[in-house]
């Protein structure tokens, strides 16, 4: 909750100080919970649920949407009668199959520490069964010669006794784009010898415990593929229905919403069925 307040804080705080066309965040709470707290939400899709437990969590999932909802309120009142608010979620949520089928997650700023990785100058994303580590300098040879470096240490750490790779190391580049990151990911000899709890050693002698880092993580949500979309202001219809929408039709759409052409070679379409008939008109 804490965390949702901070976000919309930051963000009202940005639309103050400066002229905002287009402002977009995430809130990431409803996803994490869900994944997490699905079990208490959905009792009666999954067996051996502790009523104590489900007493202590089962508003779990409710209150963290309610506490997003009344966040996305205080943005929505800084938007000005003109101005467009879109509401999107790629996924929904369904009770995960098997509980335990994600059962590890990434403690990275311990492992970091732990083989002698500086983390001041890096950003990181747990993602699955890895992270992303992106050197945080502009500086294109600065940033080359980071994940060259981050690159090799990662490829160098093995399992004990096995001397198997403990990871697989992506380093990637694409110039323009943003996109200059390494991709670590756990190998499958590493998530396979977590029960044995080895250690994952480099050649300086470094080494942390496999459990350590990679701690189990029950899952009791999963993602499901409807997802949702609201759009608001001028350019919409008050209380349309919108329909067989796809993540690639944001973009478009919004870039319509706000007078603007949009690109022939994106994968999406603006969602004109969503649009008055007087907009569409005004904006070939």
């Amino acid at each position: 909750e804490t965390i949702g307040r901070l976000a919309t804080d930051v963000a009202l705080w940005q639309l103050r100080r400066s002229d905002v066309e287009v402002l977009a965040g995430v809130y990431r709470s409803t996803d994490r919970l869900s994944h997490a707290y699905w079990r208490y939400h959905e009792p009666e899709a999954f067996e051996g649920t502790d009523p104590a437990d489900l007493e202590a969590y089962g508003a779990t999932i409710e209150d963290i949407y309610a506490v997003v909802d009344e966040q996305l309120g205080r943005l929505r009142r800084c938007v000005a009668d003109d101005g467009v608010f879109v509401i999107v979620s790629d996924h929904g949520f369904r009770p995960h199959l098997k509980v335990h089928a994600e059962p590890f997650s990434f403690r990275t700023e311990t492992l970091l520490d732990a083989i002698g990785v500086d983390s001041g100058d890096l950003s990181y994303v747990n993602l699955g069964y890895g992270f992303y580590l992106q050197p945080l300098t502009t500086d294109e040879e600065a940033n080359a010669a980071r994940r060259s470096e981050l690159e090799e240490i990662f490829s160098s750490l093995t399992i004990e006794g096995s001397g198997e790779p403990a990871f697989l190391v992506t380093n990637v580049d694409e110039p323009g784009t943003g996109d200059d990151y390494v991709q670590v990911h756990a190998s499958k000899a590493l998530l396979g010898s977590v029960p044995d709890d080895p250690s994952v050693v480099r050649p300086n002698g470094a080494s942390i415990r496999t459990t350590d880092f990679l701690t189990p993580s029950e899952v009791s949500g999963a993602h499901d593929f409807d997802g949702l979309i609201v759009a608001c202001g001028p350019p919409f219809i008050p209380g349309g229905d919108i329909r067989d929408a796809d993540i690639f039709d944001v973009t478009p759409t919004v870039l319509a919403a706000l007078g603007l052409p949009v690109a022939n070679d994106m994968d999406g379409r603006p969602l004109v069925d969503a649009m008055t008939a007087q907009f569409v008109a005004a904006h070939p």
